[in-house]
């Protein structure tokens, strides 16, 4: 399980190396994902694709939802620092201090654990520094109001793509070697494509019925390519 923590929280600030390390290469990376964009961004959808476009959206939906939330989590994560359930569950407004935050934010009521849940649709090679970036900003925030708490972040991205993402040697990067600080950027992930249909099934979030819509559909089209 990874989480980043306070502590954590205090030795990147108080680090400048890797501060500027972290955000050479996070602009690397940014400027690579770009092109990559640029090449479909004028392409016409296709029906099926804009189909699949309305499913990804209803996706997206029910991450807004704690009952969903709860389940997915419970369904694929062992999360062994606390019980996830609807009861404890609050979904957290964001405030103006955390514009830069695009996942969506949740809590563990009256413990000082935050999940930061965000869906990606296709492979994301600079999600390690997105997540962190916005880790940083969420206990920045979270102090300003509150000085006592230690916060602590659970990252979680929930995969929904259908092309094949390297996420083992992609989700970790690794600064050890700079004033013997040793900070690992990390997150969880959730790659539907890891479970077949038959396992989605035994899942309990409604989200697992529309992964299988998805599967299905692109295995017909795979399928019945050659003979349209």
């Amino acid at each position: 399980m990874q989480i980043f923590t306070y502590n954590d929280y205090l030795d990147y600030i108080s680090n400048y190396k890797i501060k500027k390390l972290i955000k050479i290469q996070n602009k690397r990376i940014k400027i690579k994902n770009n092109i990559e964009k640029e090449k479909y961004k004028n392409k016409e959808k296709t029906e099926v694709e804009k189909i699949k476009e309305k499913i990804e959206n209803t996706i997206e939906k029910l991450i807004e939802d704690k009952q969903e939330v709860s389940k997915i989590i419970n369904d694929y994560l062992k999360i062994s620092i606390c019980d996830i359930n609807t009861n404890n569950l609050e979904i957290i407004e964001k405030s103006k201090n955390q514009i830069n935050i695009k996942s969506q934010i949740f809590k563990i009521k009256e413990k000082e654990i935050y999940f930061l849940i965000k869906i990606e649709k296709n492979p994301n090679y600079n999600i390690p520094y997105t997540i962190f970036e916005e880790s940083m900003e969420l206990i920045k925030s979270i102090k300003q109001k509150h000085q006592k708490e230690k916060p602590t972040v659970i990252p979680i991205i929930m995969y929904i793509g259908n092309q094949k993402w390297n996420i083992k040697q992609k989700n970790k990067i690794r600064y050890t070697k700079f004033e013997e600080n040793n900070i690992e950027l990390g997150y969880n992930i959730i790659d539907f494509n890891l479970y077949s249909t038959k396992e989605l099934k035994n899942k309990k979030s409604k989200i697992n019925k529309y992964i299988i819509l998805k599967k299905e559909m692109n295995i017909y089209l795979n399928e019945n390519r050659y003979n349209l």
